[in-house]
């Protein structure tokens, strides 16, 4: 509550002293500013794409499923590596997925109706995960090319325009506001 309240007054002191201080506004100028060009160079970027594909195999489960899960899954990925780099003859994968099941435990509980302990059925219904892993076999590669443009410099060159320079309003030839004297055409 308290860092709250400090919050709220250091916003409102702020606010308070960006309005109590000095107004700015701006004026034209004409002024020589340095104009930077950028060169490019065109190039074109080659990379090796490597293409894996097959079953991987479904792990230990920690509760029995509902329904028959799949024993394995085929499954195919891609990774893209330097053109110099070789390809990896085989790759790990991954892939997980949730099921359902039901667990029934028994339990000791007291049976008012006679006076005595009876075994009693409880039945619970959750999710869980199926994890399916295993390597997977490099089935093909190809080299992908793709033009590519990067700055390598600049040429810089100084021209003379007409810039908008911020000032205090109280100076001389200091407008406030993009209307009156000061503007474009008026040095």
């Amino acid at each position: 509550m308290l860092k709250k309240g400090l919050i709220a007054l250091s916003l409102l002191l702020t606010t308070f002293a960006i309005f109590a201080g000095p107004k700015y506004g701006f004026k034209w100028e004409y002024r020589d500013v340095v104009v930077k060009t950028p060169i490019y160079e065109n190039y074109v970027e080659k990379t090796r794409q490597c293409t894996y594909s097959g079953n991987i195999y479904l792990g230990h489960l920690q509760y029995q499923p509902d329904f028959p899960l799949l024993h394995y899954r085929n499954t195919q990925q891609s990774t893209i590596v330097a053109e110099t780099v070789a390809c990896p003859v085989q790759q790990y994968a991954s892939h997980s997925e949730t099921y359902w099941y039901t667990e029934t435990t028994q339990n000791l509980e007291w049976d008012s109706s006679c006076r005595c302990m009876k075994w009693k059925d409880n039945t619970r219904r959750g999710l869980a995960w199926a994890d399916y892993r295993g390597y997977i076999p490099l089935v093909s590669q190809k080299i992908l090319s793709e033009n590519k443009r990067r700055i390598i410099g600049y040429t810089e060159h100084t021209e003379r325009k007409l810039v908008r320079i911020p000032c205090n309003t109280p100076d001389r030839g200091c407008d406030g506001s993009p209307d009156g004297p000061g503007e474009p055409g008026q040095p």
